[in-house]
């Protein structure tokens, strides 16, 4: 067995031991009390949690650290027997930390207890452990969590909603590693992620437009407007864009462009997300009639095309050249 004295505590008297984290990686409420001082009355309930955070931290030896904790850290140390009797009592079997009791429960910060190495759920199938949050401001957003479950490092994407709730957190941590990890009610997992904003922990991206869904559909909408064109109103009913040369704006059915974009495999749009697209670009919608035939059109001011021919290569000039 590991001997482990007051000296253990980095400390030669309590006012030194108070002045940084006595109990590293463990709850924030028995770091705080070593630091404020153990009530008298809260002596035995604070020394049994003492014990949990030294049997998690230490296996071996933490028998003789909880004894040295009783020397340094409380207020009114207990007698040897009591010491003796709180020690044989975790040997026997492991035991959460009390949190719903006095002193504890005045000093307990549960979302920050929860991301100790040896606080509050860890241990076998404990809670991981939460770093960097990168979100990639896209439509709809997406993350990307850098993790450590189990002493595993990981990084695992999630979406907007996944990140929101705790249980398809457990569900996309288990399918990314294969372990289950505990289900936090909804304000714990809530402070969980307030806490990483005021951390610094959460990185927006900004993308590039044409990396987002919307520009990706713009530029797919540009595409269909200025390859095969109609040469007339009338070429709307094959599914053609038509240009008017009066108004320079380009007419076409919104179901024919939501066909071009799934010939592209653009599937992220539906008609309704589609038209919503094209009322922020000022686009107009009216009633047509061709050849007797009523239909729904929209119009955009018409794209750019392109005015100049690409360069040929001399290679590609030269007949004698196979290639």
């Amino acid at each position: 067995m590991i001997a482990v004295g007051p000296e253990f505590f980095g400390t030669q008297s309590r006012k030194e031991a108070r002045e940084k984290e006595t109990f590293p990686d463990g709850p924030p409420c028995l770091n705080h009390l070593a630091k404020v001082g153990v009530p008298v009355s809260g002596g035995n309930t604070v020394l049994v949690n003492i014990a949990t955070y030294f049997k998690k931290s230490m296996p071996s030896g933490w028998e003789n650290a909880t004894t040295a904790a009783n020397q340094s850290i409380l207020t009114t140390e207990r007698t040897f027997q009591e010491v003796e009797n709180i020690i044989k009592s975790l040997t026997k079997k492991d035991y959460n930390y009390q949190c719903s009791q006095e002193p504890l429960k005045s000093y307990c910060d549960r979302g920050k207890c929860h991301q100790r190495k040896f606080g509050v759920g860890s241990g076998e199938n404990s809670f991981p452990i939460l770093g960097n949050l990168r979100k990639l401001d896209s439509d709809p957003p997406t993350y990307h969590w850098y993790l450590t479950v189990s002493g595993q490092d990981v990084t695992i994407e999630f979406t907007d909603a996944q990140v929101q709730c705790p249980r398809e957190f457990r569900r996309r941590v288990w399918q990314k590693t294969s372990l289950a990890v505990p289900i936090l009610k909804q304000n714990v997992w809530d402070k969980h992620l307030n806490d990483l904003k005021k951390d610094g922990k959460v990185q927006v991206i900004t993308l590039p437009p044409d990396a987002t869904t919307e520009g990706q559909a713009w530029e797919l909408i540009e595409q269909f407007c200025t390859r095969n064109e109609g040469d007339s109103e009338a070429d709307m009913l094959l599914g053609r864009p038509w240009t008017d040369p009066e108004t320079n704006r380009t007419h076409f059915r919104l179901n024919d462009v939501l066909r071009f974009m799934l010939s592209q495999q653009f599937k992220d749009y539906k008609i309704h997300q589609l038209g919503k697209l094209m009322r922020s670009k000022k686009a107009k919608d009216q009633q047509t009639n061709v050849k007797g035939k009523n239909f729904n059109t929209w119009s955009l001011p018409a794209f750019q095309k392109q005015t100049e021919p690409f360069d040929v290569s001399d290679s590609l000039k030269d007949p004698g050249n196979p290639f």
